[in-house]
Parts: structure tokens; C-alpha cells; sequence
């Protein structure tokens, strides 16, 4: 819950009996005008951008708004096979979700309980379409939308060169890279890969992809069983 004191401790059992550690505590984001939680309390910045306000990170919430889990399917092999919505973090390691969000199958976008947080939904095909015209066209908005700076630089997470990477849209894109429908992973500091709502056959739909090596934001089809990063967009 948001604005909320909490207190914690460690414990460990054996035969021997129970030890507890020492109690931390900490206490939650508030939720400010400039912000708005997920179901699990997660609290994203949100930025307007043309016609449309979009959220600042990328998405990692692990229920759907009914409170029903979302599944963190971990194994290559069954990741393959999903016909259902999931999520993972990169290279199945929690610094990875933390950092650059969660990485969700098609199937998670698409699911009618919904997974962004509630007033919010996936954006569709024509909605990154207005927010790419609204910066001025495919071959500016990615540079617009990537956060700056490199990491041989010690200055950001994107691999160098970042070309073109001014953040001047405030949308703060992460190289979070994304997971192929065999379970591997790919290209962590290199690419973005956003799903959109629209799909475009039964078994593909529509990304939309930042790219260290240049400033575009490019359109593409990949399969529903990919996993790849998630941005809402506020309700109208």
C-alpha cells in the first residue's frame, strides 16, 4: 500500500529452534499528481506526450488487477510452449526486473483481467503511432525517447554510441532487451522492445523498438510467445 510504514525481519528454523534478525523498516512511495501504483503497489511517474499520457518505466507488476497471479515462468522449455499469459526478468534475476521492468508474453497483454494499472491500458498500434508523430516521425521520436547517456561511460544504461539519445520527450526508454519465443534472452543494453495491443495475425503482433545504433523508433512484428517490455497509456 502506498505512504505506508512497514517492518520487517529475517528468521531461520531448524531443529534447534527459530533465530530472528534484527527488524528493519521502511515506508512506501506516496502517489503523487505526477504518478500513479499498480496492483501491487508499484508507483510509476507518468509524462505527456502529444494527444496521450504515458507512463515514465516500464511495467512490472505481477497480478492482474483481479489479484490473480501473473506466472514468472523461468524454464526455457516451458516458456516455449505458453499459450497464457506470463512474465520474466532478464536472465531470470531480480536486480534485472528492478531495474528495467518486467518482460511479458503477448498473451499477459492481451488478457481481459488487465495488467496495467486501473484507468490505464496497453497502447495500440495507433496510439505509438501518434506518440511517434508527435515527435516528429519514425526517424527522431526513438532518439526522443531513449534515456541518455552510456554504459562504457558510466553515464546510463544504454551501450554506446546511443545515437541520437536526447530524452527530450521525458518517456526515459530502457535498453531492457527481450526474450525469444525458445526462452533465451537478448541484448540487455542494446534494444527495447514494447509490446503493442494490436495483433496481426494469431500468432504475431506488433513491437515497437528503441535501438543503441540509432534514433528511430522501429515498427515490428514478433511472435506472441516473445517477451518484451510493457508501457501503459492513461485511458481517454
Amino acid at each position: 500500500a502506498p505512504n505506508t510504514p512497514y517492518y520487517v525481519r529475517a528468521y531461520a528454523t531448524n531443529s534447534i529452534g527459530t533465530a530472528y534478525g534484527n527488524a528493519q523498516s521502511f515506508t512506501t512511495l506516496k502517489i503523487t499528481a505526477d504518478s500513479v501504483a499498480d496492483t501491487d503497489g508499484n508507483i510509476y511517474h507518468i509524462v505527456p506526450i502529444g494527444a496521450h499520457v504515458w507512463l515514465r518505466e516500464n511495467l512490472r507488476v505481477t497480478h492482474y488487477l483481479n489479484g490473480d497471479s501473473i506466472p514468472n515462468v523461468k524454464v526455457d522449455g516451458q516458456w516455449k510452449i505458453l499459450t497464457s499469459g506470463a512474465y520474466s526478468t532478464y536472465d531470470n534475476l531480480a536486480a534485472s526486473g528492478s531495474v528495467y521492468g518486467y518482460l511479458y508474453n503477448w498473451y499477459a497483454v492481451d488478457d481481459n483481467r488487465g495488467i496495467c494499472p486501473t484507468g490505464w491500458h496497453i497502447p495500440s498500434d495507433a496510439e505509438w503511432a501518434d506518440l511517434e508523430n508527435s515527435l516528429g516521425g519514425k526517424d527522431t521520436a526513438g532518439g526522443m525517447m531513449k534515456s541518455t547517456g552510456s554504459i562504457e561511460g558510466g553515464s546510463g544504461l544504454w551501450y554506446a554510441p546511443n545515437t541520437g539519445a536526447t530524452n527530450s520527450s521525458g518517456f526515459t526508454g530502457l535498453p531492457g532487451g527481450y526474450r525469444i519465443n525458445y526462452g533465451t534472452f537478448y541484448s540487455l543494453g542494446n534494444v527495447a522492445f514494447f509490446w503493442s495491443a494490436s495483433d496481426t495475425t494469431s500468432g504475431n503482433a506488433w513491437n515497437f523498438i528503441l535501438d543503441a545504433n540509432n534514433g528511430k523508433l522501429k515498427r515490428l512484428f514478433n511472435l506472441k510467445t516473445y517477451g518484451c517490455s510493457v508501457r501503459c497509456c492513461k485511458d481517454r
